[in-house]
Formats: structure tokens, sequence, C-alpha cells
């Protein structure tokens, strides 16, 4: 009985650790945080809508699960999935919380499996506006070398910055075909300069382009965008626009973006899309368009996004929608209208806890 007992135990307790493993990687335990950064973490399977709370306030934060994460089974993690879309993600202003200790507890459908306790260090402000400033560190990253540091705004941080000049690329080849982003929106081509720690817009090359997998121009006051800003970037998954001042898109923004799954436009001043804006994004999987003043959209805007689970729409300027709006769109596990005029709308369901749709 003595030597049975425990190995009983030990195989109860063994089951649900390989089916509900997880891990909240941030904000990491007794790790630091400032500025804009991201949520993120993994867990095998998700039963419902993922969730953070801080501090215990009660304000659960939805999280984008389904993220590609090929790193977890790599490290023998979640081997029972037959794919790597274990990650879950959001953004976060880090300032908002304040400064000092804080605690984020991770739910699954109301659910907690992990928590973490922070420290976060702020300017005293949730978001600084007009400041300019940078430091030399000596000795980093290795002893005799010093790195300069240069405070972006867009990020909230203290950023690395590269004095390599020229057309090299990022692993130092000379022939590599120069990716023309000059003549790109002044904050697009800051925001592209920004993921190489680099302020020569001549020498970032298509290859570097087709790098980026995530690009946020949040918070740069950005009122216009034109066809080609986004040109080359074929691998970008996540692209953050919000809180800008955009009125309008042009049609053939997103062209060549095949493999975008999250487009956020919340907190804009958008008034209409143009037909065919998102077409050809057959990856898309999440789309923030809440907090606009969208009065009308056009038929036919979600056609072919089979992958979409996500549609943010509320508080805008909605009257009516089109017939088949969301026709086709079999993944919708999402969908948030409220807070406009035409709202409920006749024969569209709002899908979701509206709770989460904040």
């Amino acid at each position: 009985m003595s030597v049975l007992l425990p190995l009983s135990f030990s195989l109860v307790l063994l089951v649900p650790t390989l089916v509900h493993a997880a891990t909240l990687g941030n904000p990491g335990h007794g790790s630091f945080y400032s500025g804009i950064g991201v949520i993120s973490g993994w867990k095998c399977e998700a039963e419902g809508d993922l969730t953070i709370v801080f501090n215990n306030d009660g304000q659960h934060i939805p999280l984008l699960y389904g993220a590609e994460r090929t790193d977890v089974r790599a490290n023998g993690q979640c081997l029972e999935n037959a794919h790597d879309n274990v990650g879950f993600v959001s953004i976060m202003n880090w300032a908002e919380l304040g400064d000092g200790t804080h605690t984020a507890v991770v739910y699954d459908n109301g659910v907690e499996f992990a928590r973490s306790t922070f420290t976060v260090a702020t300017t005293g402000e949730p978001f600084v506006r007009g400041a300019e400033g940078e430091c030399h560190v000596p000795d980093f990253p290795a002893p005799g070398e010093t790195m300069r540091f240069v405070w972006n705004q867009h990020t909230q941080h203290l950023e690395m910055v590269s004095d390599r000049r020229g057309g090299r690329g990022r692993n130092g080849d000379d022939d590599e075909e120069g990716g023309g982003i000059c003549d790109r929106t002044p904050q697009v081509v800051s925001a592209i300069l920004q993921e190489f720690s680099r302020t020569d817009c001549e020498g970032v090359t298509t290859a570097d382009l087709a790098s980026i997998g995530e690009l946020s121009i949040q918070g740069f006051s950005l009122s216009l965008l034109k066809v080609g800003d986004f040109a080359g970037l074929t691998n970008l998954k996540f692209l953050y626009l919000y809180n800008n001042q955009l009125t309008t898109l042009p049609s053939g923004l997103f062209a060549g973006l095949a493999n975008l799954e999250v487009i956020t436009l919340s907190n804009n001043q958008l008034t209409t899309l143009p037909p065919g804006l998102f077409a050809g994004l057959v990856n898309l999987e999440g789309l923030w368009l809440h907090r606009n003043q969208l009065t009308t959209l056009p038929p036919g805007l979600f056609a072919g996004l089979a992958n979409l689970g996500e549609i943010w729409l509320q508080t805008n300027q909605l009257t009516t929608l089109p017939p088949g709006l969301f026709a086709g769109l079999g993944n919708l596990w999402r969908l948030c209208l409220y807070d406009n005029p035409g709202h409920p709308f006749p024969g569209v369901p709002e899908i979701g806890e509206p709770g989460l749709c904040q």
C-alpha cells in the first residue's frame, strides 16, 4: 500500500498537467516593464475566451488566442497538439498601471490558469509627447563596446540605435536589393526603421521588409496612409494602427499582405471604408474597427475572409448594415456591434459575451 498509493496520486495529477499546460511569458514573474509592450504566453488548449486581469480590479482584458508558437512543441510542451497555434497576445501600455509592483492573472473561460507579479516604472505620465533624449551605455552589449539609446515616443522606450550606415542588410550582405522605403508615409518609415534600430531608410532591404512579423504605428498622430506604405511586408502578421487620426483609407492599402492575422484600426476617425479593402487577407483572424465614426460599410467588405474570428464594430455611427455582410464567416466567434445608432441590427445577432467587447 505504501508504494502504490503515491503512484496513483502521481498518475491523477499528471493528466491535467499535460492537457492544460500554459505559461504567462509577459509580464513575467519578477520582471520589469515600461512603455508600450506585449502581453504574451501560451496555452495548449483554450476552453473559452482568454482574458487577463491586473491587480484584481475585475476588468477582464481580452487576449487573442491562436498565435503561432513553434517554440512550444519544440521544447517538449503541447505534444498532444497537431498544430503550433497555442499562443495568446495583446498590446499593453504598462504606464497605465502606474509605478510599483503589480499582479497579473490570466483566465480561460473565467478559470485562472497563470499569474505573475512584476514591477512597472513610468515617467509619471501615461504617454509622453514631445520629449527628446539619448544616452550612451558603456561596455554594452560587450566589454569595450558602447551602445547608444534614443527616446522613441511611439514605443515610450529608450531604444538601441545602430550607427551603421549604407545599404547593408540585417545579415551584413552588401548585395541585397534596397527596399526603397524613403518615399513612404513618414510615420510608416519611422516604424519600419525602429524594427532594425537604424536611421537610414535607404539601407532597408527587401529581405529586411520580409522579416517583419509585427508593426506598430499606434499613437503616431497618423492622419493619412497611401498605397505602397506596406509593400514588401509579406510576412507581416500583426499590424497596429490604433490611436491615430485616420479619416479614410485607400483601396489596395493591404494588398500583398496575405499573412496578416490581426489589424487594429480602433480609436481613429474613419467615416467609411473602400470596397475590397481587406480582399486577399485570407489569414485574417481579428479586425478591430471600434471607436471610429463609421456611418456605412460597403457590401462584401468581409468576403473571402473565412478565417475571420473577431470583428469589433462597436461605438461607431452605423444605422444599417448591408445584407449578407457577415455571410461565409463560419469561424466568427465574436461580433461586437453595440453603441451604434442602428443597434440592435435586424437579423444580425451579436456574438460573444458583450462584457468582453470593451
